[in-house]
């Protein structure tokens, strides 16, 4: 079954949904094949272990509540009386979702709760705080609940403040914040995506799930991610520094101008077309590193080395190169390809 297949049949047996639910739903499955994908799954074999999209529509019938009945409970939303300088937000099972809009203070949206939940939003000396906790604990086969809570914050087109997010057993997204001063993401159980975000300083960390960001810059990014891959698509920046652990670590079109440092444990890395950052350092163990660097190879003072591999090109050091590349693995072989 192919991803096209998958999904019309799914969200054929989810008429009883409105469009928005359903578009939810087609997101959530969407991601985690991505996320399979970036991991070096196979599309086929990803699918199956969702099961039949007919058997999946099924459960989530189950449980479904129609908007109507659930609207009292389900959602509120309200909006920031002051000027906002940090937006700190924490929920224990949800999706968070911080954009851009054309309001005039920060406002906070919140929808499918239940009445086990409570929202707490707060302010104080310009701090916006956002603070989700449950009575009791989130029903795990509860499929389409999971799926479709979310916590919505929109900011002004010019807000140039601050943010950080800590969520559980759900995902972060940000989508075209163009004048964040620091933004801290720390995920557990769920994924971080970015898309055409610009920071002062980036700093995420996922745990049993992806890191994705696409067209972002950063003087300053960090990425943590473990059990799940990392992928950044035409980043830019000063510095990036990523750190993964059972899972793919891939740079596609990026340039960062002083340090692309990267390391990873049980999993691939591969990177594609890389700015000619000043410092290069790539770092595996039980995984290839295989690079392609914009740059003239003999303006580079190489220091290349793998156990139980080969290498490619020989290391080799010039005193007078003006840049370092550093790429070391363990259990697999080593392949720098320059471009320039």
């Amino acid at each position: 079954m192919k991803r096209g297949e998958f999904l019309k049949r799914l969200l054929d047996g989810l008429s009883f949904m409105t469009e928005g639910e359903r578009r939810s739903v087609q997101e959530y499955y969407e991601e985690m094949l991505d996320d399979a994908l970036e991991e070096g799954g196979r599309e086929e074999e990803a699918l199956a272990g969702f099961g039949a999209p007919e058997e999946i529509a099924q459960r989530m019938a189950a449980e479904y509540v129609p908007p109507a009945q659930a609207a009292e409970k389900a959602g509120g939303n309200t909006a920031a009386r002051q000027d906002v300088k940090l937006i700190s937000i924490f929920t224990e099972a949800a999706t968070v979702q911080l954009s851009e809009a054309g309001v005039e203070k920060p406002q906070v949206t919140w929808e499918n709760m239940d009445e086990w939940d409570t929202i707490d939003v707060t302010e104080e000396n310009g701090v916006l705080r956002v603070q989700h906790s449950r009575k009791a604990p989130l029903r795990i086969r509860a499929l389409f609940t999971v799926i479709n809570r979310r916590i919505q914050l929109d900011v002004p087109y010019a807000y140039a403040g601050s943010a950080q997010i800590e969520v559980k057993n759900g995902a972060i997204r940000l989508e075209g914040m163009k004048h964040l001063a620091q933004v801290g993401c720390n995920a557990h159980n769920g994924a971080v995506r970015a898309a055409g975000c610009a920071a002062c300083a980036l700093a995420i960390e996922a745990r049993n799930g992806a890191v994705k960001l696409t067209a972002c810059e950063a003087q300053a990014l960090a990425v943590q991610a473990y059990n799940g891959a990392v992928c950044l698509e035409a980043c830019t920046g000063g510095s990036v520094k990523v750190q993964g652990r059972n899972g793919a670590v891939r740079l596609t079109d990026c340039d960062f101008a002083q340090l692309l440092e990267l390391g990873n444990q049980n999993g691939a890395m591969q990177v594609q077309g890389a700015g000619p950052a000043d410092c290069i350092r790539l770092s595996n163990k039980n995984g290839s590193v295989t690079a392609g660097v914009n740059g003239k190879e003999d303006d580079y003072s190489i220091d290349i080395h793998t156990v139980n591999g080969r290498c490619t090109p020989p290391a080799c050091v010039r005193p007078r190169a003006g840049k370092t590349l550093y790429a070391h693995t363990v259990n697999g072989k080593v392949d720098i390809r320059f471009h320039g």
